[in-house]
């Protein structure tokens, strides 16, 4: 992968493609334990309308809550998050990091969590806010990723069924896509759903540590290859205010905010202390918001904004409860939300 990031010093390019990849191992970990369950509740959705009975096919089916999943979710998110938080650290000048903990190690999933909190050790109070907002947030992603995975399948049933074509042979192909790799029901699935709510955590986590120790400013950081979106590489020139530092209360985040900026982005940020603001590789500017040019820029829906400010990292976008609704989960999901905002 290239990264096309504007900056003298190597270290900051070679450390930040080291955490990319820490991220993006994480997530493919996390399909061994979340695939099963998504398995799991569409097998026994296929089984309540093998009838090929366009009656069964219209009745909602009831996706029981399994705690595991939400579980497994759980430990993705917290994950991410803490992850985000350590990477946010390493950069913070006068850290001293040993040569054995320059690279986080393989870990089983399930120990992830834990492995991670002690390499960032927060307070109680942190834990507390954090640990109910991410299972929170699990708890949106597995009931919507499961009832949308669902609603896929059952629209492409109905679509068999409705053209006359034969629905028993379509039926067991579908079971048997399911039971070699649920996540090819949908092209994309794994990256739209599981990826995307990675990456929120993740930045969640570094602008959360980057506030605890008062970065000066923020740079942005674009990844240039062939999986490049048409929504970041507008970001990709001198002016637009990529690889330029900004300082962090500069319009441009005020306005566009932070990464993700649309389904399955990976651009992040990378923060400058007030002791590194104007030596080599972190030199500030402060151009108006006029003078970068992004008039072919808009971060998709409800992306961008401060995760932390809007509280978009965990609690449910307009995008998302428009979804629940067309889904018909949306009153479960604001249940749950109300408990854990009061």
């Amino acid at each position: 992968k290239k990264l096309s990031i504007l900056l003298s010093d190597s270290s900051y390019l070679r450390k930040e493609k080291e955490h990319i990849a820490e991220l993006e191992n994480l997530c493919d970990v996390a399909q061994n334990a979340i695939k099963p369950h998504l398995k799991d509740i569409l097998i026994r959705y296929l089984n309540t309308v093998k009838s090929g009975k366009k009656s069964d096919l219209n009745k909602q089916f009831i996706v029981d809550d399994d705690a595991d999943f939400v579980h497994a979710v759980e430990k993705l998110v917290l994950s991410s998050y803490l992850l985000g938080m350590i990477h946010a650290d390493e950069e913070r000048p006068g850290k001293e990091i040993n040569a054995a903990d320059d690279e986080i190690p393989p870990i089983k999933f399930e120990e992830a969590v834990e492995f991670l909190k002690a390499k960032m050790p927060i307070t109680k109070a942190e834990w507390l806010s954090v640990e109910p907002k991410a299972r929170f947030r699990a708890f949106t992603v597995a009931k919507l990723g499961s009832a949308y995975l669902i609603d896929t399948v059952k629209q492409q049933l109905l679509g068999v069924l409705e053209d006359g074509k034969g629905y028993a042979e379509f039926w067991n192909r579908i079971k048997q896509t399911v039971e070699n790799d649920v996540s090819k029901i949908k092209p994309g699935y794994w990256e739209t759903v599981f990826r995307t709510n990675t990456q929120t955590a993740y930045v969640a986590g570094k602008l959360q540590q980057f506030e605890n120790s008062g970065v000066a400013a923020y740079q942005l950081m674009v990844i240039e290859d062939v999986r490049t979106s048409q929504i970041c590489r507008n970001l990709l020139n001198k002016n637009s205010g990529y690889g330029i530092i900004l300082p962090i209360e500069h319009p441009f985040w005020q306005k566009y905010g932070f990464p993700p900026y649309h389904f399955n982005c990976r651009s992040s940020i990378r923060g400058v202390w007030p002791s590194q603001v104007g030596k080599i590789g972190n030199v500030v500017s402060n151009p108006g918001l006029k003078s970068i040019q992004l008039k072919n820029f808009k971060p998709q829906g409800d992306f961008g904004g401060n995760p932390l400010v809007k509280g978009s990292w965990w609690e449910l976008t307009a995008g998302q409860i428009e979804q629940a609704k067309e889904l018909g989960i949306v009153d479960d999901l604001l249940k749950l939300f109300s408990l854990i905002k009061d």
